[in-house]
């Protein structure tokens, strides 16, 4: 099945060791299951190995709309299926790719930070919060004045970015952050934020105020 997968992957993406990036990620998202698999490993090896190259495509893929396709390939459900099935995966190739980089995708902050402050982007912003938490420490600062405008698009995702932030960069910064969340006017925040921190950090919550802000 996968020699024969390149006939449908764009002949302007990138390439390493003879397969195209959505390729190698469709591949990863395979083996997610199983991340013992050494096969795994050789898949994330190759994304990190196409590197910064993948970034216009992530940063393309991340708001990514679904096309309408033709009755020729509706009538064919197979096919459709699988059409269909890896573009609407083309999100969560984005994160995953960016997730792969690291610290290496910085140069991809400015771009996402301004894609979450998107008013046209509301659809996508949690995708985008993750890609930015999947970067690592450099977005914390980002997340948090995110998390304290209340005015931003999707607050409720913004714990979940920090945890992905947080793991990614093996640090605790993000917990001040989540500990003042629990007492966010929205409960929703607030509701978010105990979930994270119950799997992150679960010590820290007898100290966690639990009432909302007040005027």
């Amino acid at each position: 099945l996968h020699a024969a997968l390149p006939f449908f992957w764009p002949a302007s993406e990138p390439k390493y060791d003879g397969r195209y990036l959505s390729e190698w990620l469709w591949m990863y998202y395979q083996y997610i299951p199983d991340n013992s698999n050494p096969e795994f490993l050789e898949v994330r090896n190759a994304i990190r190995n196409i590197g910064t190259n993948a970034l216009p495509y992530y940063l393309n893929w991340i708001v990514y709309e679904p096309r309408e396709w033709p009755d020729w390939i509706r009538d064919k459900p197979t096919l459709y299926n699988f059409l269909v099935g890896t573009r609407y995966r083309r999100p969560y190739y984005a994160i995953a790719g960016i997730g792969i980089l690291g610290t290496n995708a910085i140069s991809a902050v400015p771009a996402l930070e301004a894609l979450m402050k998107d008013s046209s982007k509301v659809r996508f912003t949690g995708h985008v919060m993750m890609a930015l938490g999947s970067i690592g420490e450099t977005s914390i600062p980002i997340l948090e004045t995110a998390l304290a405008d209340t005015n931003q698009f999707h607050r409720i995702a913004i714990p979940y970015a920090l945890q992905a932030a947080a793991l990614q960069a093996g640090t605790n910064a993000c917990l001040p952050i989540l500990i003042e969340a629990t007492r966010d006017r929205d409960s929703s925040v607030r509701q978010h934020a105990t979930i994270v921190l119950k799997r992150i950090a679960p010590e820290v919550l007898d100290g966690a105020p639990s009432e909302p802000k007040t005027e």
